[in-house]
């Protein structure tokens, strides 16, 4: 269950804005609890779920190897740009922007499957 966000949480930044890198901002942490998770749940719009892992990099965290199954699976190309939106302390929303700057349309592919056969009645 979401909780709604308290006074000091609309102070925190609610999304961030990538290219491919995999590079998550330090200003999200405090999204985390102010740990990060070994790994995290990404949404894409036709509502599947990517499992990638989190791993630190010279003081910084990235999404390990699975990001980089992402982009290939995805077919997304230098010049796209991903929008993460914080669903909860373990979900991040992704929203795929191609060249034009137009939202990609994702479908399922590779290490991940509609929610409802993830989690069944879990999300009624």
């Amino acid at each position: 269950m979401i909780r709604p966000p308290n006074a000091s949480e609309q102070t925190r930044p609610g999304s961030f804005c990538k290219l491919l890198d995999g590079l998550i901002p330090s200003a999200f942490k405090p999204w985390f609890e102010g740990l990060w998770p070994e790994t995290i749940k990404l949404k894409i719009s036709t509502d599947c779920i990517w499992e990638v892992g989190l791993k630190e990099e010279d003081g910084k965290i990235v999404m390990d190897a699975r990001w980089s199954a992402f982009v290939k699976a995805h077919d997304l190309k230098i010049g796209y740009f991903t929008v993460f939106k914080r669903i909860d302390t373990r979900s991040l929303k992704v929203l795929v922007f191609d060249h034009e700057n137009c939202e990609k349309v994702i479908k399922c592919k590779g290490n991940h499957a509609p929610l409802e056969e993830q989690y069944g009645s879990q999300l009624k």
